[in-house]
């Protein structure tokens, strides 16, 4: 209707009648999703969200505007509506917070919020963010109280004309009106869309699987009883769109889980020579995703072993089953009480990863251990599982202390006792000529590629050699089946 009257209202007869209409129309649209925010008690969750503030400031902007341009043009006629509409424009364009510049950063704060959100189904970056907020129960739990159908209902309805609507026709519809008078409308650019995920990064597809198919069968019907189903097992938002989360820490203290795709999926069957370890690993967290005991895990050895790709194929299998991955840094140990409390209610499972754990003689930071291990008073949340990896299995280095003094034997008990607070403790071995030739050829295999068994070998000794490699490792397999599966493709 909007898009009719704006044809009318530019043929050049200035049809008093489809001006009218159009403000009316438009003041109508702009004040019913304002006034929703605030029925829906959706205003707290809007102002919370930087992409959503800033779509409240553009539609409070336009709202204002035109309730003026109305008043002016029924006061007073025609030509000093158009006055208005430069003078407006003038102004806008001007302004560093003007309307053009906000609409520019509402586009950026969208982009920003959605573009790696590759498990979510849609492309619209608008209607993604809709998505990727309505799932999400950590965020309509803060808005919403209690939060049931009853109060879910009419936060979908608000959610679902957004989700049908488009910022940017919105906003071209408003500076028609001004173009009548101003007789030009600069360039407003739209929101965009992102194309589809990379398939070889395999991000889960949780809400692709769930929610989409549930749209595409009967749109947004009984929306308000499918989330709470889906709630049930997942958390929604980002903790459906990524297998795997980095800390970030602000000046303030605070920190914040960013969502990340592995450069790399790794399958255990990629993994030759650990098969004692694969399967301790494997039943281990196989009791962890059931809620039966699970232990904490060193995994100590040799570099190269496959310590770190070990808990990389656990992620890839589990991912379809609620497991979820964190990287915490040595520095960041000290935020495992708060992530336990932030955590402890959310139906994925965790595991914290630590790679190359190690402590120095005067360090205490292995005292924030204890908030996870046994033996401490604070319970840490069930749902948080520490693996780590280290070089060697004493993590403390002792340096010259000596047992036989008291003092000394103390303080090399309670270091020992952090290493001893791992229920399971793996370890990786150097793999010797024999084994490194198995997972030479067994890696060789897999590429599907042909080869010569004595010039894989011969070829792989000189990358070895060339590279200074003087103790090859399954690192170094990886690294030389990488290189010579792409000069095999490339030729």
């Amino acid at each position: 209707m909007i898009d009719q009257q704006n044809q009318r209202i530019n043929n050049g007869t200035w049809d008093e009648a489809a001006i009218d209409q159009a403000y009316e129309n438009l003041i109508d649209i702009v004040g019913w999703v304002l006034d929703q925010v605030t029925v829906t008690g959706c205003r707290n969750l809007f102002q919370s969200n930087a992409p959503l503030s800033l779509f409240l400031e553009l539609l409070e902007i336009m709202e204002t505007e035109l309730l003026i341009q109305w008043k002016v043009k029924q006061e007073n006629g025609l030509d000093l509506l158009f006055a208005r509409h430069n003078e407006w424009l003038n102004q806008e364009l001007r302004g560093d917070n003007g309307f053009f510049s906000l609409w520019n950063s509402f586009r950026r704060e969208v982009w920003n919020a959605v573009k790696h959100t590759n498990g979510l189904p849609e492309k619209d970056t608008w209607k993604r963010l809709l998505l990727l907020i309505l799932t999400d129960s950590g965020v309509m739990k803060n808005s919403l109280d209690p939060i049931n159908i009853e109060n879910l209902t009419p936060v979908c309805r608000l959610f679902e004309q957004l989700h049908s609507a488009s910022p940017h026709h919105l906003a071209l519809s408003f500076l028609n009106l001004i173009e009548i008078g101003s007789k030009c409308r600069p360039e407003l650019y739209p929101l965009g869309l992102i194309n589809g995920g990379n398939d070889d990064k395999k991000s889960p597809n949780v809400l692709e699987e769930i929610l989409n198919n549930r749209f595409s069968e009967d749109g947004w019907n009984d929306m308000p009883a499918k989330l709470m189903d889906f709630w049930q097992n997942n958390s929604g938002g980002i903790y459906s769109c990524f297998p795997a989360f980095t800390i970030e820490r602000y000046q303030d203290g605070r920190f914040n889980l960013r969502g990340v795709l592995p450069e790399k999926w790794l399958a255990f069957d990629q993994l030759i020579g650990i098969e004692t370890n694969k399967n301790k690993l494997l039943e281990n967290t196989e009791n962890f995703i059931e809620t039966r005991f699970a232990h904490h895990v060193l995994l100590w050895g040799g570099r190269g072993t496959g310590k770190s790709s070990s808990v990389l194929a656990l992620m890839n299998a589990f991912v379809e089953k609620g497991l979820r991955l964190i990287e915490i840094s040595q520095e960041d140990l000290e935020l495992i009480p708060a992530l336990s409390e932030y955590l402890n209610h959310k139906p994925e499972k965790f595991i914290l990863f630590c790679d190359d754990l190690s402590f120095d003689q005067d360090s205490s930071d292995y005292k924030h251990l204890k908030t996870i291990l046994e033996g401490s008073v604070i319970n840490p949340a069930k749902n948080i599982l520490l693996i780590a990896t280290a070089n060697r299995k004493d993590l403390v280095f002792r340096g010259e202390l000596d047992e036989r003094f008291p003092e000394q034997k103390q303080l090399i008990d309670e270091k020992r006792a952090i290493d001893d607070r791992f229920g399971m403790k793996l370890f990786y071995e150097v793999p010797v000529f024999d084994d490194l030739k198995k997972i030479l050829f067994g890696s060789a295999d897999k590429t599907g590629i042909e080869y010569s068994v004595d010039d894989l070998l011969k070829e792989f000794n000189q990358f070895a050699h060339f590279n200074n490699h003087d103790q090859p490792s399954g690192r170094t397999v990886f690294q030389f089946i990488s290189e010579w599966q792409q000069k095999k493709q490339d030729n």
